[in-house]
């Protein structure tokens, strides 16, 4: 990669890897789904957690973007073939976020929790609703501070 290249979210500076943008962006509304459920049980909070490992960590789908991925297909979508790497670091920071609220919640901390929550929500929603990501766009900042390497 050049030092003047603008690094984007869409071009993978690590591989050739990438991920349906229409799976992504189902995947946002489910994992808003499990979150704002969350608030009243917070359980899910582990199950949505599992799953943005699974989806960061692993290289199998989550049973989320499995179930996702099988939407798209059955409503014969064209997929739109993005950068894996940035959808990768935004999962990281919903598992963070997640296991974040399990802790909170268990020692009932409740004004941190709704900090968080609104933060989480937030990011989840741009991603859900407008296709922003916002763990994407952290990313790329990441990356070109150097606090990242490729």
């Amino acid at each position: 990669m050049k030092k003047n290249q603008n690094i984007s979210t869409n071009v993978c500076p690590i591989s050739n890897t990438h991920v349906d943008e229409r799976v992504a962006r189902l995947n946002g509304f489910a994992s808003l789904i499990f979150v704002v459920a969350g608030m009243h049980l917070p359980v899910l909070w582990i199950i949505i957690a599992i799953d943005f490992a699974l989806r960061s960590f692993s290289k199998k789908f989550s049973p989320v973007a499995r179930f996702n991925k099988l939407i798209v297909v059955m409503l014969k979508l064209k997929p739109i073939p993005i950068n894996a790497a940035p959808k990768k670091f935004a999962a990281k920071m919903g598992f963070v976020m997640s296991i974040a609220l399990l802790v909170l919640s268990y020692f009932e901390l409740q004004t941190a929790i709704n900090v968080l929550l609104a933060i989480f929500i937030t990011a989840i929603s741009a991603e859900a609703f407008f296709g922003y990501c916002v763990g994407c766009k952290i990313y790329s900042i990441l990356l070109q501070l150097k606090i990242i390497k490729v």
